[in-house]
């Protein structure tokens, strides 16, 4: 039966690189390991196939033409996508990667990439959003029940959890008490709420997202310089 629903599409990976034949061979790697891959020449491709409901990973060249890699996921946090950035470079050095790490990288590496290193990233990526978006969901389940409130009932809920009475309601909103006390019970009724305890949880819920957007992937303390083949010595 149709419930009318759709449901999630499965996470998947993202790649913005210029280079076509690099974004060929990630793709064939990354699906040859079960990911669905989706990729873009450059930063305003990405943007517009993107939503906030898109779940899964990007991997973004740092050194796109027009807005680079780190721009994009400027631009993306902007726009409320919180997908895990994995930049790739082949120019990386210790401050871009600091400063990519500052600003929300999931994780930097250089380009090229061994395939077991970059699919083990991809894996841990995807794993870290698929958990950030559990700890969401119950203040996403909360939003979603506020919006159920007309403005006027919203405009009363607003004054309960901040502790008011109906009387200081009514003069703010320049209606009488009883007209509250009537969208107090019709608001109570819509949230499936029974006491002011569950009206103020609810409250707390819908004004907290379960993390902190400013918060790193990883310790910037615990991140090292990409390896370069001269490394190896």
């Amino acid at each position: 039966m149709n419930t009318g629903t759709t449901p999630p599409p499965p996470p998947g990976v993202g790649i913005v690189d210029d280079d076509r034949e690099l974004r060929t061979a990630l793709r064939l790697l990354l699906e040859s390991a079960g990911h669905v891959v989706e990729t873009w020449a450059d930063a305003d491709a990405c943007l517009a196939a993107m939503h906030p409901q898109r779940s899964g990973c990007l991997l973004l060249d740092l050194r796109l033409p027009g807005m680079s890699g780190l721009s994009l996921q400027k631009a993306l946090h902007e726009r409320g996508i919180e997908l895990p950035v994995i930049l790739l470079s082949g120019h990386a050095d210790t401050a871009i990667a600091v400063r990519a790490m500052h600003e929300g990288a999931f994780d930097v590496l250089q380009k090229p990439c061994e395939p077991a290193v970059l699919l083990a990233t991809v894996a841990d990526a995807i794993a870290e959003d698929a958990a950030r978006r559990q700890r969401r969901a119950p203040h996403e389940h909360a939003r979603q029940r506020l919006a159920q409130l007309s403005e006027r009932e919203r405009a009363v809920f607003d004054g309960i959890v901040a502790g008011r009475l109906n009387k200081s309601i009514a003069a703010e909103l320049g209606l009488t008490e009883s007209t509250i006390e009537v969208h107090r019970r019709n608001l109570m009724r819509k949230l499936g709420a029974g006491t002011l305890t569950e009206l103020v949880q609810l409250h707390v819920a819908a004004s907290t997202n379960g993390t902190d957007p400013r918060t790193p992937y990883h310790a910037l303390d615990l991140w090292m310089p990409p390896r370069r083949p001269a490394d190896d010595g």
